[in-house]
């Protein structure tokens, strides 16, 4: 980060920036609240947000609409699919630091050992339901997935609407049966053996 600021105020010597600590990301999110709640006159000219804060603070009208200052930050470089969750009512209040391809890691050692033929290139979620439960049954000592579902979900999505939770417009796109239809992946994981219990939370996952 100190070396961005560098890099920056050596751009543009006539703005100077001062770094803030704020912990874990949890505390950050804890004090813009408190920040915005009583006026966000002491909130952080930039910082990083997640998930839906984009949408919840745009929203309320408590961050810049980048297209009004269109002159110094460039926005047609990114794409409108890495700016979904950040706009809101056709406005954008936010830019993408990075971005992530969502994958399944397999362990070849462990599919072989559990006698689970490795993954096709047209392996379906029931493929993947199947291969889970049989790894979780096969007495390796590990349960048979590891879920991320704060990330999962929102490809899981993109797989039935095109766009994933939101829409090109920042509106939510996922209907409440999509919804469904992953809380119901995810109690055929835990009904059968891919998904650790309360009983079995001293396993290994993988």
């Amino acid at each position: 980060m100190s070396k961005a600021i560098d890099l920056f105020e050596k751009k543009y010597p006539n703005i100077t920036v001062k770094a803030e600590s704020v912990g874990a990301p949890n505390d950050l999110f804890n004090r813009l609240t408190t920040d915005f709640a009583a006026g966000g006159t002491t909130a952080p000219d930039v910082f990083a947000l997640g998930g839906a804060l984009p949408q919840q603070y745009g929203g309320s009208g408590q961050l810049l609409d980048l297209g009004t200052v269109s002159k110094y930050v460039d926005i047609q470089d990114y794409a409108a699919t890495a700016t979904v969750s950040a706009t809101v009512k056709g406005k954008l209040y936010g830019l993408p630091t990075g971005g992530n391809a969502i994958g399944v890691l397999v362990n070849e050692d462990l599919f072989k050992k559990a006698g689970v033929d490795l993954p096709k290139a047209n392996w379906t979620w029931d493929d993947f339901i199947k291969a889970a439960d049989e790894i979780g049954k096969s007495h390796t000592g590990v349960a048979g997935v590891d879920l991320r579902i704060q990330d999962i979900l929102g490809t899981y999505i993109a797989q039935l609407n095109k766009t994933g939770v939101y829409d090109f417009k920042g509106k939510v796109a996922a209907t409440p049966k999509q919804i469904q239809s992953w809380l119901e992946i995810e109690q055929k994981l835990v009904k059968g053996a891919a998904c650790p219990t309360r009983r079995s939370s001293s396993r290994t996952t993988t």
